[in-house]
């Protein structure tokens, strides 16, 4: 059971601000209070921020299938910060407003999304079910991509098992919302009702 109580204190944001700099994680990360946690083990954050910086920054993967697969991530995970973060990213992306609500539910409706964007939704529900991808879906990932084949499919796998870290870590830590965002947008409902 996740406590409501956060047992390590977050950094105030300028202290994680210059540790960040000392770190190479940007600014805008640092702020951000997931950094402000992390921060307290500098080594740690900046090995994750590097990780992340990788899928988030130099990506080779449509960042709308990116923002799919972290979507699904933090609703099937029932990870409020990243469900919350990453609807603002996906909306920045474009992606369409009916396959974000679409994300969401238990059985993914297959009129909605492309084959490719159903292959990589089932990535992520196989990751949560078995703790990694089968061989099919793996093979059918592989099998969508004409292009960079190899790089998009690693990418694939590694922002599904990547995020499903990240929302381990922000549930284990109970690290909150930074205040001016609002619980599960749009609509305040999350996988737990």
């Amino acid at each position: 059971m996740v406590s409501n109580i956060p047992i390590i204190e977050m950094l105030d944001k300028s202290e994680a601000v210059e540790l960040g700099k000392a770190n190479d994680i940007l600014e805008p990360i640092a702020e951000l209070n997931i950094f402000r946690t992390l921060l307290k083990h500098p080594t740690m954050a900046a090995s994750i921020g590097k990780l992340l910086g990788v899928f988030l920054f130099q990506n080779k993967l449509d960042p709308k299938l990116r923002e799919l697969i972290i979507l699904r991530t933090g609703w099937l995970y029932g990870c409020n910060y990243e469900w919350t973060h990453h609807y603002e990213i996906a909306k920045a992306f474009k992606v369409d407003e009916d396959k974000i609500m679409a994300i969401r539910s238990e059985k993914i409706p297959s009129d909605i999304f492309d084959k490719t964007e159903l292959i990589i939704i089932r990535c992520v529900d196989e990751v949560k079910e078995f703790e990694y991808v089968t061989d099919a879906t793996l093979k059918e990932l592989a099998d969508s991509f004409i292009d960079n084949k190899d790089e998009l499919t690693l990418e694939v796998i590694g922002v599904a098992t990547t995020w499903k870290l990240i929302t381990q870590i922000l549930r284990s830590l109970n690290i909150k919302l930074e205040d001016h965002l609002s619980d599960w947008p749009p609509d305040g409902k999350s996988i737990n009702g």
